[in-house]
């Protein structure tokens, strides 16, 4: 309910934490295909870059998507990488079909054994209508690890 609320004024990136974790070696950017996916590379690039972590970039489609999409979501992690590099910052890409994207994402999290979480959450005026079904709360619910949240800017 906390994080909610800080979510819903916040219009700067937030980092939610539930328990201490270990040095950030490795993180993990969740990114759709588009110009809001770009935010969260470019921010958790920053970050990792600082950090000096290593960084799998995700994107995640519904199983039986055309392949234009899947295409879509391929070019846009080819981009995601070369910025990241660009940067300094080690990178590799997961394209991967899950039926749930929240489930798909904390799969992606623990199998590659990441430190850090990176998601996108929707502008400040949508997170006012966000509910338990939101996949962000859905993830900052069903995890221990940290969670960096960067909102769409408006």
């Amino acid at each position: 309910a906390l994080a909610q609320e800080i979510l819903e004024v916040a219009s700067i990136p937030v980092l939610l934490v539930k328990e201490a974790g270990p040095r950030l070696v490795r993180m993990l950017i969740c990114t759709g295909a588009g110009e809001p996916g770009k935010a969260d590379v470019v921010f958790g690039g920053r970050l990792a870059r600082h950090a000096r972590a290593k960084v799998t970039v995700l994107h995640l489609y519904p199983p039986g998507a055309e392949s234009l999409i899947v295409d879509r979501g391929a070019r846009h992690l080819e981009q995601a990488c070369a910025s990241l590099e660009a940067l300094g910052v080690a990178c590799e890409t997961r394209l991967a079909a899950h039926a749930s994207p929240a489930q798909g994402i904390l799969e992606q999290l623990v199998s590659g054994d990441h430190d850090l979480l990176v998601i996108g959450a929707p502008a400040r005026r949508d997170l006012r209508r966000l509910s338990s079904a939101d996949l962000t709360s859905q993830i900052v619910e069903r995890t221990n690890r940290p969670v960096l949240v960067v909102p769409r800017t408006e």
